[in-house]
């Protein structure tokens, strides 16, 4: 049996309920309100975060945004 524990969306303050599996750096979603959040924290009771849009647009990185297409030619990308 899967143990479940109820937390709160920092966001919406919507309760999410979460299976006992989760680690620090997970990602999960609140359904009421569609934020991506992060678990942060999971003794005693798991910890959400908000990831905020620029960080997503970190991880999304891509040579052209930083060099743009000029540049993306010369160097053959």
């Amino acid at each position: 049996m899967v143990k479940r524990e109820i937390t709160k969306c920092p966001s919406c303050l919507d309760a999410i309920e979460i299976e006992d599996e989760v680690e620090l750096g997970d990602i999960i979603y609140c359904l009421n309100c569609e934020a991506e959040l992060e678990v942060v924290g999971v003794d005693p009771v798991v910890r959400l975060r908000e990831i905020e849009e620029s960080e997503e647009e970190e991880e999304n990185f891509d040579f052209h945004d930083f060099y743009g297409d000029d540049e993306r030619d010369r160097w053959g990308e």
